[in-house]
């Protein structure tokens, strides 16, 4: 599959896991009618055949294709994903969502925060460049910022937060 398709077909399971998650919550019926609109969505969208694991009541979705595996989960107090290299700074704050795809040969990972202690963009920056990063673009607004930066010329990650709100996400994508 070409690297933009990969990625619009991504965006669109992402799109369709939250809105899943967000609606399916009424138990194992509606998880197995949620896994049949993914499913049917991704096919006309894609022509793939996808494999949908959907269980609400965990938050974790799971989703197998010919060419991997993506997997999202949701909910409070979640863990930091242990195979993400230790060069890519993290939040004080809590965890809510996190979707991952890929091995450690190239991957996706988009990591949701609520609560974020400190959301200063300058901080985030210096430590971005404290550990070896390189920033290719930051913008400030009134109540958010977004910093855009590669790590050895193979890791991308772009940052978003709200600072009125304290929210945020870092997703980083793998280039192989």
């Amino acid at each position: 599959m070409h690297k933009h398709s990969k990625v619009r077909l991504f965006t669109l399971i992402s799109l369709l896991i939250i809105l899943s998650l967000t609606i399916a919550g009424c138990g194992k019926t509606s998880d197995k009618v949620a896994e049949n609109i993914i499913e049917e969505s991704i096919k006309a969208e894609s022509g793939e055949d996808v494999d949908i694991d959907l269980d609400t009541q965990s938050g974790e979705v799971t989703i197998t294709t010919s060419e991997g595996e993506v997997t999202a989960k949701t909910g409070g107090g979640m863990d930091w994903p242990e195979n993400i290299p230790d060069y890519v700074p993290r939040f004080e704050g809590n965890i809510v969502m996190v979707m991952q795809t890929g091995e450690p040969e190239s991957f996706y990972y988009s990591i949701a925060y609520e609560n974020i202690n400190d959301p200063d963009p300058e901080t985030f920056a210096e430590t971005l460049l404290n550990s070896g990063w390189k920033i290719q673009m930051k913008t400030e607004m009134e109540d958010s910022w977004i910093i855009n930066a590669v790590y050895d010329e193979k890791v991308l990650m772009t940052t978003s937060v709200n600072t009125e709100e304290n929210t945020g996400a870092i997703m980083l994508n793998k280039l192989e």
